[in-house]
């Protein structure tokens, strides 16, 4: 499966899997902070910069400037 959407980039592949409960996530997953969330997310939020400032004196930590990323913390959250 991951392979047949390896083309769809930006940042090539990965994946994230489970084996003790039997999940599996391809394409570019991403893990929150605190390890206990994952996501692989293809859309928008336009208004993540807002979104990641109110996250900010939650003490939610980002690694990068993706909106991916503050939905994941915010789930979090």
């Amino acid at each position: 499966m991951n392979d047949k959407i390896r083309h769809r980039g930006p940042d090539n592949d990965g994946i994230w899997t489970d084996a003790s409960n039997g999940i599996a996530i391809g394409h570019q997953p991403m893990t929150s902070s605190c390890d206990c969330y994952v996501i692989a997310y293809n859309g928008e939020v336009y208004n993540f910069p807002d979104l990641k400032k109110e996250l900010g004196p939650s003490g939610r930590t980002f690694k990068g400037h993706s909106d991916t990323e503050v939905i994941l913390e915010g789930c979090a959250q």
